[in-house]
């Protein structure tokens, strides 16, 4: 039997999963968030009713 190295790579913080439409955009969002000058414009949007007046939740979803 034949050996093969092995790779690895310690990640801190948080990691993604990008594999769907919904994960990546949750990605983004998160990556957004951090932003210095879009987070707070965006925590705004995301805790702001919409037209309908729904309450979201910070991540944006409808309560």
């Amino acid at each position: 039997m034949a050996t093969r190295a092995a790779y690895g790579q310690v990640i801190r913080g948080r990691r993604f999963d990008a594999g769907n439409p919904a994960a990546y955009l949750e990605a983004r969002f998160a990556t957004a968030l951090r932003h210095p000058e879009y987070g707070p414009r965006l925590r705004e949007l995301a805790q702001s009713p919409d037209s309908s007046g729904t309450a979201r939740t910070s991540a944006g979803i409808q309560t």
